[in-house]
């Protein structure tokens, strides 16, 4: 473990996670992760839908 930041280096706990990082830090890095871990699930349920909405909207133009 490194101390202080004179030498540009943070403190880093057992875990990799700077000393510094409060709890509120720590969530706001989760929050992020699960954000873009659900965008990303959306957007691969949207595309496997792709298919079949294409295939609908041919459906009803031709009625």
């Amino acid at each position: 473990m490194t101390e202080g930041s004179a030498g540009g280096i943070a403190a880093k706990s057992e875990a990799g996670i700077p000393a510094r990082m409060t709890e509120k830090t720590v969530c706001r890095e989760h929050q992020s992760v699960a954000n873009r871990l659900t965008m990303n699930l959306m957007s691969m349920r949207l595309i496997e839908s792709l298919p079949k909405l294409l295939f609908d909207m041919l459906e009803l133009e031709k009625k």
